[in-house]
């Protein structure tokens, strides 16, 4: 009934002992961390960094992410993966970034489907775009 990957969040910590809510902590730390990642490929790093700041310190600390089971940091991570994964392969077009978009799609579909395939559709037709048109996605 319920998507699977917050189960997974809350589940790798307990192979090692720990309590569940260090899954909490582990996803929040994660989806953090792909949020300045995300924001690195948009803005400069100094303010990549501050907006991760931000919603580490929002999210985090007095979000509802770090202070129940049922947050968002999953699909936030998710969320983050993808949009930080599309200016990169616009630039680039490395295979590397290319895998990490396809992992946040997994991550997406996995723990909100239906909203992620929204999220989705318009990267899936600017990356078509670009293949459509033919030319180099670094121009």
């Amino acid at each position: 009934m319920y998507p699977p990957r917050k189960g997974y969040l809350l589940a790798a910590p307990r192979l090692f002992g720990a309590p569940p809510w260090a899954g909490v902590v582990l996803g929040v730390a994660l989806m953090c961390g792909a949020i300045c990642w995300m924001l690195q490929g948009w803005a400069p790093p100094g303010w990549a960094l501050f907006g991760a700041a931000l919603a580490g310190l929002r999210f985090g600390v007095v979000g509802y992410c770090m202070n129940s089971y049922w947050g968002g940091a999953a699909a936030a991570l998710g969320g983050a993966l993808v949009l930080g994964a599309l200016p990169r392969l616009k630039r680039s077009g490395r295979m590397a970034d290319a895998l990490l978009l396809a992992l946040g799609v997994a991550i997406l579909a996995n723990s909100r489907p239906y909203e992620g395939m929204v999220f989705c559709l318009p990267v899936a037709v600017a990356v078509a775009a670009w293949i459509v048109r033919g030319k180099p996605v670094t121009s």
